[in-house]
């Protein structure tokens, strides 16, 4: 699995979060080998990281970001990370997520990934 990660500077707060609701979210979304997304605002910043089931379709989606951007923001920088974990669902499901995960002196071997339910995509 890989992240796209991009922080932006947000010119028009409002805007900006009206225009990631009704048109990034819905693009990132329906975009081929996407999994899931994170879009976090603070103050006039932007940091989304958006994660994807492979090196490929990371890198396709880092592509194109730039132009689906909204007009309200201003991307700064774009890049692709391997995820080195991710969480048990099975853990976030039953709400025992606050416990260690058992891999986690062992993340390279760890296993895990995100599964996709409905999650209002």
């Amino acid at each position: 699995m890989r992240a796209v990660v991009f922080n932006v500077t947000i010119n028009d707060r409002e805007a900006a979060e009206s225009e990631l609701r009704d048109q990034l979210v819905p693009w990132a979304s329906q975009t081929p080998g996407f999994v899931t997304g994170y879009w976090t605002i603070k103050d006039n910043t932007g940091l989304t990281m958006i994660m994807c089931e492979s090196e490929d379709a990371a890198n396709h989606m880092s592509e194109q970001v730039r132009s689906a951007v909204p007009g309200a923001v201003t991307p700064e920088n774009v890049e692709v990370r391997a995820v080195a974990a991710t969480p048990d669902p099975l853990r976030i499901a039953s709400g025992r997520h606050r416990t260690p995960h058992p891999c986690r002196s062992a993340a390279a071997r760890c296993r895990t990934q995100f599964v996709a339910d409905n999650d209002n995509r």
